[in-house]
């Protein structure tokens, strides 16, 4: 009997597909970023180590422009009536990002996630700092959700997780269901339980019908 539902949060609950990539094109940052992505996925660089980078070229930017930006991003078709329909069936909803909580607020109100583990950018007076709290990495999201859990006395066999990128196989491989939602590749379709091609999530809605 499953009791959680965990969603990637980029590219499956809203229409972008990184919210660090959105930050950096809205800010024009994005030319300077690239060069530390490549650095990471070229080894010379850890998850932290990247995300501290990036997070220093937003430094002095105030608050309001972020909200500025976060607010102009569209929410997935049917993402607060597939959450809906999970909650009304006595299920939890979590969602695991390796992004940004300033989508947060957003998840809770709009779409109605019960709770949101994500990395945050640091402020002070509303300036960003240039530092970042990172909570969740390109690798480690297996351990996150392992750890929430044990926190809330749920067994993994008992987890469905929805998401489309290589950042969402590890908690995919624990997981006891697992949904690649319009797979990034063919290495995160092949590493779910079930693939699902859609402009929205109304699909998703019809596929735990026959589940839970």
């Amino acid at each position: 009997m499953y009791r959680l539902v965990v969603f990637d949060v980029d590219g499956v609950l809203f229409n972008i597909d990184s919210i660090w990539r959105y930050l950096h094109n809205f800010f024009g940052t994005w030319s300077m970023a690239k060069e530390n992505m490549k650095l990471f996925f070229k080894g010379k660089l850890s998850y932290r180590e990247w995300a501290e980078l990036d997070a220093k070229l937003w430094k002095g930017f105030h608050l309001n422009k972020f909200y500025s930006a976060i607010e102009k991003i569209e929410v997935k078709g049917y993402a607060a009536e597939l959450v809906k329909y999970i909650k009304d069936k006595g299920l939890k909803t979590i969602a695991i990002s390796a992004g940004l909580d300033l989508l947060k607020y957003r998840l809770e109100k709009e779409i109605g996630i019960d709770m949101f583990i994500s990395n945050s950018i640091v402020f002070q007076n509303n300036i960003c700092t240039g530092k970042v709290i990172v909570r969740v990495e390109y690798s480690n999201k297996d351990k996150v959700l392992k750890d929430f859990c044990l926190k809330e006395n749920i067994p993994l066999h008992d987890v469905i997780t929805i998401g489309d990128s290589e950042v969402d196989i590890p908690m995919f491989k624990i997981s006891g269901l697992s949904i690649a939602y319009n797979p990034k590749s063919l290495e995160v379709a092949i590493s779910s339980n079930i693939t699902v091609f859609s402009e929205d999530l109304k699909v998703l809605i019809e596929i735990l019908e026959r589940i839970i």
